[in-house]
């Protein structure tokens, strides 16, 4: 793959992001997606600073809401036949939602951990009922790793 051309790789390599795309990739798996043609799609999402906009439709004029900006940007690298050589495309998307929304799944975030932890605990009294010989640990793993999944997340992701 032509990463250095790439429009993405530029932008994520730029002074004002400063993020290494090959370390971020490694790190946010989700955010890639190989078919069976061996096409691979690469997602960036970066939250902009919450901006104070006044609303269209209110009758008081001084009503601010707030929203969150974020920009999506991806890359689609396809492998052209016979040659040894990946088509590039790019995009940019500029979307905006409103700060409620961002709350709403701050808490959505905080009652999955609520859960997972509340399992991980049932899981626990179980367990200790039965013989050493008998414990199964591949639950603990799978809710641990869920759970250190959404603790490692950023409260101000969208």
């Amino acid at each position: 793959m032509d990463t250095d051309n790439s429009f993405m790789f530029i932008h994520m390599h730029s002074k004002d992001v400063n993020v290494d795309p090959i370390a971020y990739f490694r790190a946010n798996v989700s955010q890639i997606q190989i078919d069976d043609k061996g096409t691979v799609k690469l997602c960036y999402v970066e939250n902009l600073p919450i901006t104070d906009v006044k609303t269209i439709d209110s009758q008081d004029p001084g009503l601010e809401v707030s929203n969150v900006d974020i920009r999506l940007l991806g890359a689609i690298f396809t492998p052209e036949k016979g040659v040894f050589q990946v088509k590039s495309q790019c995009f940019l998307q500029m979307m905006e939602f409103p700060r409620d929304a961002q709350d709403c799944l701050v808490d959505i975030t905080v009652e999955k951990k609520q859960i997972l932890d509340r399992t991980i605990k049932q899981l626990a009294l179980v367990q200790a009922r039965l013989p050493k010989k008998l414990f199964d640990y591949s639950q603990y793993d799978n809710l641990i790793e869920d759970l250190v999944a959404l603790e490692g997340k950023k409260p101000d992701y969208i």
